[in-house]
């Protein structure tokens, strides 16, 4: 076991051996520690490390949909840098500073639990068509936070997959792109993802989808919808459709759609 740390001296290759101190590509038994850098590095290949701790400037790119980073002990982030890209990454990821975590160009998969316990981690898309999907670790539930999740600067998805609760501290912005909220059923009882945000959520023409449930008040200022889609969503919170356009929808014989709070909406 050896750490390795980032230089870039090379170019911003993860694979060049030079880009490395000591010389050489970190394995499955390296601690790697990514700082501040002209050069952040660059992934395209599967990798599997000890543990990874990105306490500087650089962001770390993914870049191949296919490839997996696995970390067996843990990535920490520790200040304004972070993880973006495309593929997936295998990991429990706790935050102690202002970094953020991205989809940018495709999908980008993280599966581990999201521990904010700097409270300011961003999540966020880059790009139109991008999709931040969470999964818990193996068939356990995953107990995550956030400080922000940023989706509504452009149209993509947050996915939350089964078993996936997510703490989002400030008030998370829709916009025009999509919550989907994922369930499954194991014998008569269904497991679908939680979404909890107690200052609130805002969402213009986007959309919540799937089954599980909303554990916050929702202010719609569009053309929004929320689609139960065969699965049981429940949405508790006050409901506000200030621009009289909120469209709820039930979809799928096992669909239910339950509005548990306050609601000031119109169904279409």
């Amino acid at each position: 076991m050896a750490t390795k740390t980032w230089t870039g001296s090379v170019s911003t290759d993860w694979n060049d051996p030079n880009n490395w101190d000591p010389p050489g590509v970190p394995g499955g038994f390296d601690d790697v520690v990514i700082g501040t850098t002209a050069t952040s590095p660059i992934l395209g290949t599967t990798t599997t490390l000890n543990s990874l701790a990105i306490n500087g400037l650089d962001t770390l790119t993914l870049t191949n949909p296919s490839a997996f980073l696995i970390v067996t002990n843990g990535i920490s982030l520790d200040s304004t840098g972070g993880i973006s890209g495309v593929g997936t990454v295998t990991a429990n990821i706790t935050a102690t500073g202002a970094a953020t975590i991205a989809a940018n160009g495709g999908t980008l998969r993280i599966v581990g639990d999201l521990n904010d316990t700097g409270d300011a981690l961003t999540l966020s898309l880059t790009a139109a068509g991008d999709r931040l999907a969470h999964f818990p670790p193996g068939d356990f539930i995953s107990h995550s936070s956030v400080h922000t999740a940023n989706i509504d600067t452009v149209v993509g998805t947050l996915e939350l997959s089964a078993k996936t609760y997510l703490t989002v501290a400030t008030t998370m912005t829709i916009g025009d792109s999509t919550v989907q909220l994922d369930s499954q059923t194991d014998g008569f009882v269904q497991y679908g993802a939680l979404l909890i945000d107690a200052a609130g959520v805002t969402i213009d023409d986007g959309t919540i989808i799937g089954g599980g449930q909303v554990l916050a008040s929702v202010t719609v200022t569009g053309a929004a919808n929320i689609i139960a889609l065969n699965a049981y969503l429940r949405v508790h919170g006050t409901l506000t459709d200030s621009a009289d356009a909120l469209s709820l929808t039930i979809m799928g014989d096992a669909a239910v759609l339950e509005l548990s709070g306050d609601t000031a909406a119109r169904i279409r």
